[in-house]
């Protein structure tokens, strides 16, 4: 009786696979249908990141909606879009493929989120026996995971349907995944294109414009309202020059042209160099740069590639914070050979949506600054990126009204 329900899931999904048109069409279609086949389940799709540190919860399946409210309002969290760090152990089993028991049941698999006695509360209530689970791949990527909470008893009846209907959902991922590359690609010649045609052009047009009102009424200007035009000037001639460093390093990195090339970097003369270029914008809305890097801090890295991740982080502090504020760069000490760097602000902080799209997404939208500033949202994606190729990753630790802090570790170099 129970394979005939898991071939009459086979066949269904199959079918409905064919038509869907996003990923979370694909997370009900597979969550709901083996949740049919294997009796007594609980199933729970989470997505990994692309950088495989972190899950997010995209559905839970099994359990009536009006329970499951009654459980978060118990536990005071619903994990539906919340992400959740990644355990190296949980990271091993899901590379492996196929399907496999979580050894430590509820305990391994919440990597100590709850408490034990609520985890203990939820075992009983649900009477889970066993937790299996199984990575969804592409090309050796993991890109999600299932896991099936078997309850009342433990094994699973019919592994080999459950395997090709998770199989099938694994070809339905891929395609979608592939399928949104080439819709990334579009829009990224799209965004190409938008940049080169209205945010190149609207600084020229303003610097024309000042340099034609400079040149009308020189002779007639007090020396204070040409020096206060003259930074004007300035100020458009940096930030476009800044666009268009990124706009090119982007399109380099879209098309796979950057070299890697390790040397010894002092960080405090990088640092220090980089905020002379913001001393006029900051100067502008009354911002104060500093940084507290000793002298000598040497570390390993890709000189070019250092210097555009923390000019951007400055040039993002700057927009986002208000007049009269504070940003920081600074190292923390890691005691394991790594020294982290950072940059904080005293800005108006990110949201946990916008933290996310920063660390996963391909395209960024931007977002006017404090003083209406504009951008391309090319910044944050380049630091993303660059910090991804010196084996690093991005940390983002933000409160909303309070401010923003960056970091990423890099080696620091023996003397």
């Amino acid at each position: 009786m129970n394979k005939d329900i898991c071939y009459g899931v086979l066949k269904s999904s199959l079918q409905e696979l064919l038509n869907i048109n996003s990923t979370k069409e694909i997370y009900d279609i597979i969550g709901q249908g083996l949740n049919k086949c294997v009796r007594n389940s609980i199933i729970i799709v989470n997505e990994v990141t692309e950088n495989e540190t972190m899950t997010i919860t995209r559905g839970i399946y099994g359990l009536e909606k009006k329970r499951l409210q009654h459980y978060y309002d118990m536990f005071g969290i619903n994990p539906i879009g919340k992400a959740f760090s990644l355990t190296s152990e949980l990271g091993k089993l899901y590379q492996k493929g196929g399907l496999h028991t979580i050894s430590g049941g509820l305990t391994a698999f919440s990597n100590n989120v709850f408490e034990d006695k609520i985890l203990f509360t939820v075992s009983k209530l649900l009477d889970i026996k066993q937790i299996y689970s199984i990575g969804l791949k592409k090309e050796q990527k993991v890109i999600a995971a299932i896991h099936i909470f078997k309850r009342h008893e433990e094994s699973i009846a019919e592994k080999d349907m459950v395997k090709q209907i998770i199989g099938q959902a694994e070809i339905a991922l891929q395609n979608r995944i592939y399928q949104m590359e080439l819709e990334d690609a579009l829009q990224s010649k799209k965004k190409f294109l938008s940049i080169l045609a209205h945010d190149l052009k609207n600084p020229f047009t303003s610097i024309i414009g000042i340099m034609q009102l400079i040149n009308r009424g020189f002779s007639r200007y007090s020396s204070e309202k040409l020096q206060r035009l003259v930074k004007q000037v300035l100020g458009e001639a940096q930030n476009t020059h800044n666009l268009l460093d990124n706009l090119l390093t982007w399109a380099n990195a879209e098309q796979d042209n950057l070299s890697f090339n390790e040397e010894r970097i002092d960080l405090h003369e990088i640092c220090s160099d980089i905020i002379k270029q913001f001393k006029l914008s900051a100067e502008q809305k009354k911002i104060k740069i500093v940084h507290s890097i000793p002298a000598d801090t040497i570390v390993l890295g890709d000189y070019q590639m250092l210097h555009t991740i923390i000019r951007n982080l400055v040039s993002n502090a700057v927009k986002f914070t208000p007049v009269q504020g504070k940003i920081r760069i600074f190292t923390e000490n890691k005691g394991n050979g790594n020294i982290d760097i950072c940059v904080s602000d005293s800005g108006e902080g990110i949201d946990e949506e916008t933290r996310l799209k920063i660390l996963n997404s391909k395209l960024l939208s931007s977002k006017r600054g404090t003083q209406n500033e504009k951008g391309s949202g090319l910044g944050l994606i380049i630091v993303r990126d660059f910090i991804k190729l010196h084996n690093s990753t991005l940390k983002i630790i933000s409160t909303p009204e309070t401010g923003t802090k960056f970091c990423f570790s890099l080696q620091e170099a023996n003397n």
